[in-house]
């Protein structure tokens, strides 16, 4: 994916949430007005291309410069979805939590937006004119 697709926001936001910051803090620190924007923005495609590219670059460098001191994205992924499939002798408080925990990851849970509208209504029925 190019990245000239993306403004310098989107990439900021990107470096930011990648950074380990929150959607709505990195949102703020991009300078979005909102930081619910961020959420908007990890559903779009080209961001999570983008930041999917920046993982596939971080990850080995990262591995190379912590020689495993800290668990790799991929490895905490894998740990989370194991402990969900109840490969292990888990409490179900313990696979529910690892459940959540992936579906905030791949953005399960956010809120859509709904519209509000007026709504008339209008009671004729059973009215005599008259």
């Amino acid at each position: 994916m190019s990245h000239e697709t993306l403004s310098e926001k989107e990439k900021d936001f990107c470096r930011a949430y990648a950074g380990g910051m929150t959607a709505a803090e990195a949102a703020k620190a991009a300078g979005y007005a909102s930081g619910s924007y961020g959420k908007q923005l990890l559903q779009k495609e080209k961001i999570r291309a983008f930041l999917a590219e920046m993982e596939k670059e971080v990850i080995p460098s990262s591995q190379k410069k912590q020689e495993g001191k800290i668990a790799p994205g991929d490895e905490i992924l894998a740990f989370l979805t194991e402990t969900m499939r109840g490969s292990e002798e888990t409490d179900i408080k313990t696979r529910m939590r690892a459940a959540e925990l992936l579906g905030r990851r791949n953005g399960a849970f956010a809120k859509e937006e709904t519209e509000n509208s007026r709504v008339i209504i209008i009671d004729d029925i059973g009215r005599e004119e008259g």
